[in-house]
């Protein structure tokens, strides 16, 4: 005798284990380019940041002149 339900379940567990590999692949694919557009900018906003203080007028911390002690009468 045909169990027509568990042969339907046998396809529906067919068809999840296919779509499912396509489904992780797209997250994959997705989370990879979220994590490059994150690096990308951790490693350059400050620098990007820099460069538009110094190209409005302002000064850059990292570019402050030391102090010159060499002369204690000052």
């Amino acid at each position: 005798m045909r169990n027509s339900f568990k042969e339907l379940e046998k396809e529906n567990m067919e068809r999840f284990e296919k779509e499912s590999q396509n489904v992780k692949d797209k997250i994959d694919g997705e989370t990879s380019s979220f994590k490059f557009i994150g690096d990308v900018l951790d490693l350059y906003f400050s620098k990007v940041m820099g460069v538009f203080v110094a190209m409005s007028g302002g000064k850059d911390d990292d570019n402050k002149p030391k102090k010159d002690n060499s002369n204690p009468a000052d």
